[in-house]
């Protein structure tokens, strides 16, 4: 039995005052969850965005949808390890929520993510490690330029980069603040990167919405977590029969004949 009744209450008076741009988005891109079934195996990928906004009813209809299809196992973008305490996960945004409910009811969770080792093994075939730095600092500035964030960006991109280079060993020394205005000055034409520019830049059009080497460097990054992704749902579904995603919903889009295919296969095995 999904516990979620205080949850959702709580957000059942907390949505009611949503009038913000986070809400206003969900409501207009929201919805459409994509659901698959053969015999007894289902998937059940909730269609919302990245929000880290109590007032987004987004949160309300995770736990709605959740309790509804109460899942044998979780996957989730990113971390898998959410906060103990509900409105602290939802800052943290809509998959450490995720995981939340699913820590609260002794759900098995798994992260969708590879390994950042085997994605630099993968992208050191066609990038250099400047590249792949730069672009992970980008996209992690998209998240850090999301409305009602507050982020001190000279303490947070150092502390980033430098969590970065322990797997990456792109320098042997710890990266100071100058050396990543260097490394980003090509794509983001600011000399001295601080917290009064940075958000001069806009990251999310570049990383997503423009043709540059940083967008390609990200699109061959979300071609292998989709790889990764199919072959982990494929492995999950072996031995489990009700699987809950919360990740980006453009991957379910993007995959939408590759899931259509393995559940096709789950059909034909079950016969």
């Amino acid at each position: 039995m999904i516990r979620t009744n205080k949850i959702l209450l709580c957000l059942s008076l907390i949505s009611m005052l949503a009038c913000n741009t986070e809400s206003k988005i969900y409501k207009r891109v929201g919805g459409g969850h994509l659901y698959l079934v053969s015999g007894n195996k289902e998937l059940f990928w909730f269609s919302g965005i990245h929000g880290v906004d109590p007032l987004n009813p987004m949160f309300y209809d995770i736990c709605v949808e959740f309790a509804k299809f109460a899942p044998d196992v979780v996957l989730v973008e990113g971390n898998a390890i959410a906060p103990n305490d509900s409105l602290d996960a939802i800052r943290h945004g809509e998959s450490s929520f995720v995981a939340y409910l699913s820590q609260t009811n002794h759900i098995q969770i798994q992260s969708t993510e590879p390994t950042d080792s085997s994605i630099f093994r993968y992208l050191l075939n066609s990038c250099t490690k400047d590249e792949i730095l730069a672009m992970y600092l980008i996209r992690q500035m998209v998240q850090w330029q999301r409305p009602n964030a507050n982020i001190n960006f000279e303490v947070n991109a150092v502390d980033f980069v430098n969590g970065i280079n322990k797997t990456l060993k792109y320098s042997v020394s710890s990266i100071k603040l100058s050396q990543l205005s260097d490394l980003l000055e090509p794509y983001t034409n600011i000399e001295d990167l601080n917290n009064n520019n940075w958000t001069d830049f806009d990251a999310k059009k570049y990383l997503y919405f423009s043709k540059n080497r940083i967008n390609e460097i990200y699109e061959h990054v979300s071609a292998y977590r989709n790889i990764y992704l199919i072959q982990l749902l494929k492995e999950t579904l072996e031995s489990n029969n009700r699987v809950f995603v919360m990740m980006g919903f453009d991957h379910a889009k993007e995959l939408d004949k590759e899931l259509q295919k393995l559940f096709d296969d789950l059909s034909i095995r079950s016969e």
